[in-house]
């Protein structure tokens, strides 16, 4: 069995794309499945949620990369 691993690149644009896509359409989604919910709640939210995820993508980005 083969040990390559994929291009770094690959691996940041990936999680790049995962977490912008979470990251701008969840509004969307919270607004439709909750309408009364204050904007600046839904802002603050989705601040705080990007926040956590773009941690967390480069947290794993670089576990990956350096096998920690």
């Amino acid at each position: 069995m083969s040990d390559r691993r994929p291009a770094p690149w690959l691996v940041a644009t990936v999680l790049a794309v995962a977490v912008t896509t979470v990251v701008f359409s969840l509004p969307f989604v919270v607004h439709w499945a909750w309408p009364s919910l204050d904007s600046d709640v839904l802002m603050l939210g989705n601040f705080v949620l990007g926040g956590l995820l773009g941690v967390g993508a480069v947290i794993g980005f670089l576990h990956w990369k350096w096998e920690l």
